[in-house]
């Protein structure tokens, strides 16, 4: 009888340890959220700032969120075609990811005007496209 206690009591902490812990996208909406309020809004580049990161549980999608000043809204706007292509091969080359990557998350990326407040640039990248074997 002792011993069913005491195999009892284990797993009822072994499940309450269990049960505490954050899931992946658990931690990585509550990280994102973390990073906006401890470092946002940054400039990123001359004109450009990194107003926030957002994470959709339900989606996967992990969002980044832009100003662009007016020069830099021109000039993005001028290379939307290659625009896709470069925020890939960054997301591609950029380590700090890698376990995100590793999930399958899909990484959006939101341009907004700073003098117009509109959103000029949306666009995502899905784990087929960085995660692809010929780089």
């Amino acid at each position: 009888m002792l011993k069913i206690k005491n195999y009892s009591i284990f797993l009822l902490v072994l499940l309450l340890i269990v049960s505490c812990q954050e899931n992946f996208d658990q931690r990585l909406k509550r990280e994102a959220q973390s990073y906006t309020q401890n470092n946002c809004p940054q400039e990123v580049e001359a004109g450009l700032w990194l107003d926030s990161l957002s994470y959709d549980v339900p989606s996967r999608t992990y969002t980044s969120h832009y100003t662009a000043s007016a020069t830099n809204e021109q000039l993005l706007r001028e290379q939307t075609p290659l625009l896709h292509h470069l925020l890939l091969q960054r997301l591609i080359d950029n380590t700090d990811y890698k376990d995100v990557k590793a999930q399958g998350v899909v990484f959006g990326y939101v341009y907004r005007s700073k003098t117009t407040k509109a959103v000029f640039y949306k666009t995502s990248i899905e784990s087929s496209e960085y995660n692809t074997v010929s780089r």
